[in-house]
């Protein structure tokens, strides 16, 4: 059984872009019923050129919430990524079983959730329960499960 312990997400604002829309762009993974319960950090960090870094990190309060934004960003994405998402998670699942997605950061400005691999993302750590191996094989199945219902 599949067991969420927690998700976190983080987004980089650099000096060049609009920190509200890099904030929206972080809270759209995001349900909106969501938003009031979530822990929000603000750090401000210096570049390699001591140019201004914020860096954004939200995290949800609970497992019961973890489970229900891992079923949110699960519905926003289409077919493709989800196959894609199933298909890349022996790479994606490290050895502490957390499961990492990139999600386009312009996308998800726009309201849409896309994975990506390139820079300008939105980090999306799934803390689950379990070792590598079983996170691995509990992943496989929700997600096979949850292609099947979005078939129907």
């Amino acid at each position: 059984m599949l067991k969420i312990l927690k998700i976190e997400a983080y987004a980089h604002s650099h000096a060049t872009e609009d920190e509200r829309k890099v904030r929206k762009a972080l809270f759209e993974i995001f349900p909106q019923e969501l938003r009031e319960r979530l822990i929000f950090v603000r750090e401000e960090l210096k570049g390699h050129y001591n140019n201004p870094i914020v860096r954004m990190r939200v995290e949800t309060s609970s497992s019961e919430d973890a489970l229900k934004v891992f079923n949110y960003i699960l519905n926003r994405f289409d077919r493709a990524d989800l196959g894609y998402l199933r298909s890349t998670l022996e790479d994606r699942v490290d050895r502490s079983g957390t499961l990492h997605i990139r999600i386009s950061k312009q996308d998800a400005y726009l309201g849409k959730l896309v994975l990506f691999e390139g820079d300008d993302v939105v980090k999306i750590s799934v803390h689950l329960e379990g070792r590598r191996r079983k996170v691995l094989k509990e992943l496989s199945d929700y997600l096979k499960s949850f292609s099947r219902e979005d078939e129907e």
